[in-house]
Parts: structure tokens; sequence; C-alpha cells
């Protein structure tokens, strides 16, 4: 018999990021003077990269909600604490650019590179709200928002850039010899910002963080194509998936990134039985458990705002009349035409607050990696392998 070939191991494509919060939750803690807020996320930290996850992700919202602060810390200085206590588990900090510099921005996230030797990453938001807490009312308009986004990654990564190969080296006696020659300015003037540079912290350990961008608008689509090495999403179907993915991945190629970019981090929703009935009285349970009066203002929230649905009839459709017209939204468009395709197609009030609760909640999981970058090149910034 001929000897049996080795079996070629199939490549891993499961990625995994989780959240870096835990219980008890912040709040709790801060109660606790014996306990930092940063406790329990300290044990999520250990736990994750035990078990081989990829990174921890840390949200933001810029106002007190309803149901707190979301993230309920400043992020940056979140997971640089948590950087101290891991060693090999990416570091995502969700920050955005509407409301921050981007010297300041290019300073504080290379300096989380270095803290956690190279393995910072940037969740870039454009926000949705929050413009009263920075003389920005009323918010600018989602072109305006992704416009100035687009800027701010122009002038950081050229700050990022702006020392080159060999400004900094080992001299023969050990201490570091520095070529100023090799340390560009980046004369930046363009429409939102003037910045001279060059960067003025050593050179990253990755060049450039790892960039993550979430939009699903068509302005967030455009800036996910040309700049993000991961697009975060949280769609409904593995039709809008792929029709997402699809209309994301065209524009990276005809901008002539590399095959396979951006990576594309879906959420994952699932629910666990020791049987499948089991799993599926849980999914039941957890349908019947839905407050539908709040679930109104959550759907209302996920059409933009504006829509009255509390005289709805929960089991009939709802009027296309009461669609918003997705120009007059100035947050979070691509939502609203995801939700405003499933009140097209039909689907009752109840199933719609089911969609907008799984949306709210769901958690993000991604393609399996190690956390070290896949290329260093001026052309491309360094990524998960």
């Amino acid at each position: 018999m001929p000897a049996k070939q080795p079996r070629t191991p199939r490549p891993r494509t499961l990625r995994t990021v989780t959240g870096a919060g835990g219980q008890p939750g912040v709040y709790e803690l801060a109660l606790d003077p014996k306990r930092s807020t940063l406790d329990s996320a300290i044990r999520v930290a250990g736990l994750a990269e035990a078990a081989g996850f990829d990174a921890l992700f840390v949200p933001d919202l810029l106002r007190f909600g309803a149901q707190g602060a979301i993230g309920a810390q400043e992020p940056l200085l979140y997971v640089a604490a948590l950087s101290q206590v891991t060693r090999d588990i990416g570091l995502i900090a969700t920050v955005s650019t509407t409301f921050h510099h981007p010297f300041n921005l290019a300073r504080m996230f290379g300096t989380l590179d270095h803290l956690s030797n190279g393995r910072a990453a940037w969740n870039l938001v454009t926000s949705s709200i929050g413009e009263e807490n920075y003389s920005a009312d009323p918010l600018p308009s989602p072109p305006a928002r992704y416009a100035r986004a687009a800027e701010t990654l122009e002038i950081v990564h050229a700050l990022w850039d702006s020392w080159q190969p060999g400004a900094l080296t080992l001299g023969p006696d050990g201490r570091a010899v520095l070529d100023r020659s090799l340390i560009k300015p980046i004369d930046h003037l363009g429409e939102y910002f003037s910045v001279a540079g060059p960067l003025n912290i050593p050179p990253l350990p990755q060049r450039r963080p790892v960039l993550i961008q979430a939009g699903q608008s068509e302005e967030g689509i455009s800036l996910g194509a040309r700049y993000a090495e991961i697009v975060f999403t949280s769609l409904p179907t593995l039709e809008i998936a792929r029709e997402h993915t699809a209309r994301i991945r065209s524009q990276a190629a005809a901008l002539g990134r590399p095959d396979g970019l951006p990576l594309i981090f879906s959420s994952f929703h699932a629910t666990y039985g020791a049987t499948e009935e089991e799993a599926q009285r849980l999914v039941r349970e957890r349908i019947d458990a839905i407050d539908y009066e709040q679930g109104r203002a959550l759907l209302a929230d996920m059409l933009g705002g504006t829509v009255d649905l509390s005289e709805a009839p929960l089991d009939q459709p709802l009027p296309q009349t009461l669609l918003p017209d997705i120009a007059s939204i100035n947050g979070r468009r691509g939502r609203v035409d995801i939700f405003s395709r499933y009140v097209r197609d039909g689907k009752t009030l109840r199933e719609l607050i089911i969609a907008a609760q799984d949306t709210a909640t769901g958690a993000k999981r991604a393609r399996r990696t190690s956390w070290r970058t896949r290329s260093s090149s001026a052309s491309e910034p360094a990524y998960w392998t």
C-alpha cells in the first residue's frame, strides 16, 4: 500500500475578541474602598489571555445614557493599565476622531503601543452622540465627521511614519543614537487641521497600531475600505453580512489594497443548551422576557430616533410611511438602513423589536489570530496575522 500522506492542517479562521469588563461591574467596584474599578477587568484579561483570545475590547460612549455610561472608564487609560498585567493579548481602545486632535491621538496610541510592546489597536469611531460635551452642538453631519476622520488618519499615519528607518539606533556603547536628519516634519495643512510634526515620541513597535472601524453607512464603508485592517460588524442576516463584506472588499480592491483586507469581524449570537430542546427553550424564555414597551423605544432608536411607535400594533407590519429619509439621519445611518429594509420586507413590530434586542445586546466575536504584525512596510500598515 502506498504510504499515507500527511493531512494538511486546515487554516483556522476563527478569531476572538472579548469585552474587557466583567462582574462586579465598574459601578459596584467604585463603591468598594478595597478594590479598584479595574479589578474584574484584570480577571477577565487573565482568563481571556489564558484561553487564547486575541484581544480585549473597550467600548465607549461620550454621554451618560439610560443605562449609564457604556464602558464607564476612559478606554485608553483602561487598556494602558491592562497592558501591565498581560503579555500577548491585543488591546483595543475605542476613541473618536470627532472630538480629539490628531497630534494627541498619534501620541496616545503611540504611547500605548510602547507600553504594551506592540499590542495597541484603535477602534476608530466618529461618534453619533456627545456633541454637547465638546462645544460641538449641533453634531456635524456624517459626511463632515468622516471627512474629518479621514484627514485625522492621514495626519496620524504621517506622524507615526515621521521617524524613518535608522533614525534611532543602538550605539557601540549601548546608548541610543539619534539621527535627526531621518526625522521629518509632516507640514500638514488641510481642511480641519494644521500640523507641523514630526512626532515627538520614539518610533512605535508596530510602526502603526492596528486600525479597526465599524461604520455601516456609505461614508463609513468608504473609510473602512481605505484605511481599516479590521472592520467590526453586527449584521442581522448572512445575506446582509455577505453584501456588506462584498461592498467593503470591492472598494478596498479598487484602492489597490491587498486581497482579504480589511478582515471582517462579525458579531455572533449563540444560545447554549445541553440539548436542542433546551437551547430552543432558552431562546423562547429570552423572547418571552422582552419588555415590548421599552422595545418600542429601542426600535425607534434603531430607526433614527424620530419614529413614533407607541400606537403601532405588535403583530402587524409597520407602515412604510413611518420610515425616515436616510439623508435626514445624523448618526448610525447603516443601522437605520438595515431596519428600514426589515420594515419594507413586512416584518411585524414584534419581530422588529426582537431583532432590535439582538442588535443592541450582541457580543462581538471574531476570527482567531495571534496579535502581531504582518507587515511593517511603508506602503501598508501593520495588522493581525
